[in-house]
This record gives structure tokens, C-alpha cells and sequence, in this order.
């Protein structure tokens, strides 16, 4: 009899809690696409997880959307993985997708090819570009492993998760175009969108 291994579930969160400082304002308030960027890349994630979630601070709670559930931040470092724990302490037991606010250039393609590559042995499955060759963590799938894992790297005061897929056994996935992973912080990057 040949056994089967569920694969634990895949949820969506846009990280959107930055303070934007280098921008100047809320990245997520920007419409590249004729929206919201964080209302887009909450739509493209409802196509291909089983829920999504806009990881955000306190203070933007009133921004969002009706339909657009949040996860409040609850770590007080500054960085990304704050938003990234904050989601597996509210669903430990699934895996996450992430995509950062700042990634203007994601399309549904993007995101599934990344689903399809999905490895579930594997801590992460992130994309990494072919120009620095290194992971990109705020466009990947964290398994609940990685997540515990972080969750122990940040207790010892390590909040870069670039460092930590590094270090772990990602599974790496090419995008068709480096562009897709264009990250928007400053004015100045906007006319390279």
C-alpha cells in the first residue's frame, strides 16, 4: 500500500507593516495596477492560496480594505520577519506564501510558478535572481519548519531572513525575467516600474 503525504496547507500574506521611510509613504498606497498595491497583491495571492492576510501595523488597520483580513505585527524589531511570525503565531500549522509590498512587477505567473515549484521537504521555496544569486525571502513559501526555525533565530537576535536562507536547504526557483523582482523603495525607483 503506498502511503501519502498531505502537504500542509498554503495560506497568502502580503507584508505591508514597513513604515516606508526611504519612499516617503505607504508603500502599500500606491497604485501601480489601478489599485491599492497591497489590495492587487492580495487579490493575485486569493487566486492560488487558501486564505490571505495583509500583515500590517496597527495604525493601518483603517486603511484596509472591508475584505481584507489582517494579522497585526507583534514583534518589535523593524524588518520583515516581524510580519512573517507574527502570521505563523496566528496559523502555526500552515505554510505561507509571502509577498512584499514593494514588488510591483508580481503577476499571476509569478506566483504560480512559484506554487508549482513548491518542494514541502524543502524549509523554503523562494525565488532568486539570476544577476546577485541570492534568495529572495519576501517572495517565497515558508514551511512551517523554516518558520520555527526563524521563530529560534529571532529569540537569539537574528531578524535577517536573507541571512537565514542561506543557510537552510531552499529549493530555488529562476523567475522568466530578474524584473519580476524589481523592489520599489524609494521615489526615485517608481520610473522603473
Amino acid at each position: 500500500m503506498q502511503s501519502t503525504t498531505a502537504i500542509t496547507p498554503l495560506y497568502g500574506l502580503v507584508l505591508a507593516g514597513g513604515h516606508s521611510t526611504r519612499m516617503g509613504r505607504d508603500k502599500g498606497e500606491i497604485a501601480y495596477h489601478g489599485t491599492r498595491q497591497r489590495s492587487h497583491l492580495f487579490a493575485l495571492l486569493s487566486q492560488c492560496c487558501e486564505q490571505v492576510y495583509i500583515s500590517c501595523r496597527e495604525e493601518q488597520q483603517g486603511s484596509l480594505g472591508p475584505n481584507e483580513p489582517f494579522i497585526l505585527d507583534q514583534y518589535s524589531a523593524e524588518g520583515p520577519l516581524k510580519g512573517i511570525l507574527s502570521a505563523h503565531e496566528a496559523h502555526p500549522k500552515v505554510a505561507w506564501l509571502v509577498v512584499a509590498v514593494d514588488l510591483p512587477n508580481v503577476i499571476p505567473e509569478t506566483l504560480s510558478r512559484l506554487v508549482q515549484s513548491r518542494d514541502s521537504e524543502k524549509w523554503t521555496t523562494a525565488y532568486v535572481t539570476r544577476l546577485r544569486q541570492h534568495p529572495e525571502p519576501l517572495l517565497a513559501i515558508w514551511e512551517v519548519a523554516a518558520l520555527e526555525a526563524a521563530k529560534q533565530e529571532a529569540v537569539s537576535g537574528n531578524f535577517g531572513p536573507v541571512r537565514m536562507l542561506r543557510k537552510w536547504d531552499i529549493r530555488e526557483v529562476y523567475p522568466q525575467s530578474d524584473g519580476e523582482l524589481l523592489n520599489v523603495n524609494r521615489p526615485e525607483d517608481l520610473g522603473k516600474v
